[in-house]
């Protein structure tokens, strides 16, 4: 299933970015300011190097919500909580029946495919711990 999930989101991406049109920018002159400001780090934060950042919020969203879930079932394996094991199990199964739907809505090639490889990592670890936990 997660096989022919992943087809379908690989050629819903191959699809979507094959007919894109680059946009066309006017001769005039644009400004941009950055301002960047730097804090210490805390003990607690981990750095965010494998956080993709989408340009898209709703896939964003769909990527935190995703890993939340699976942070979840994680320590439900581990604690062998069966019952909630298979809620969560659920749940993120009815996640990964959306992925084709949040693939659609990248038009940048590069990020297209940073989701696509997150998201076979995340599937991945998602079957190697339904693994465990049967």
């Amino acid at each position: 299933m997660k096989k022919i999930l992943l087809v379908l989101l690989a050629l819903g991406v191959i699809f979507s970015c094959g007919k894109k049109e680059e946009a066309k920018t006017d001769n005039a002159e644009t400004k941009t300011e950055t301002t960047t400001t730097t804090e210490p780090a805390k003990e607690g934060d981990a750095p965010a190097a494998d956080a993709a950042a989408y340009t898209v919020p709703e896939v964003q969203k769909y990527i935190e919500d995703y890993k939340a879930l699976l942070k979840e079932y994680t320590a439900a394996v581990n604690a062998k909580d069966e019952a909630k094991s298979t809620e969560l199990g659920d749940k993120i199964h009815e996640l990964t029946t959306k992925e084709a739907e949040y693939a659609v809505k990248l038009t940048d090639t590069e990020e297209a495919k940073k989701f696509s490889d997150e998201m076979a990592k995340l599937d991945e670890e998602y079957d190697a711990l339904a693994e465990k936990a049967e």
